[in-house]
């Protein structure tokens, strides 16, 4: 077998196995073909290919979304974790402003409320600049 020939041989043998299953999974939650193709491991056009022309492939993709809730709901669903991690992310690095917006959203604390500067409000009240008070500020309207 000549040298060419061999290379082929390997490519061939080394192509990954896809799971067109999972790639139909995918789909089905909302994915996009770009990817869904990156998480199997195949290109774009192959899935592409499958999802436009392979009926068997189309009624795989047609089970998986008969299970989950519509697309809509889906996506705002995963908008609204990603926008719990982003909060989470933000309160964890001590992002002043928006420890303060989420204390007011989740009424923790209320204008009456004045304790003595031992509470934890109070040191982050003091280490606001008036940059981050005026957009707090505005944060009411």
């Amino acid at each position: 077998m000549s040298a060419d020939g061999e290379q082929q041989a390997k490519r061939v043998l080394s192509r990954p196995v896809v799971d067109w299953r999972m790639a139909a999974e995918l789909l089905a939650r909302g994915l996009s073909v770009a990817e869904a193709a990156r998480q199997i491991g195949c290109s774009r056009s192959q899935l592409s290919r499958r999802r436009n022309h392979d009926e068997v492939f189309q009624s795989w993709v047609a089970a998986c979304e008969i299970n989950l809730p519509p697309v809509r709901e889906r996506k705002i669903g995963s908008l609204r974790q990603r926008l719990h991690d982003a909060i989470d992310a933000e309160v964890q690095s001590g992002n002043v402003r928006v420890i303060l917006w989420l204390a007011d959203r989740l009424k923790l604390v209320s204008p009456t409320e004045k304790e003595a500067s031992t509470s934890g409000l109070d040191d982050l009240l003091r280490a606001m600049t008036e940059q981050d008070i005026k957009e707090f500020e505005r944060l009411k309207e």
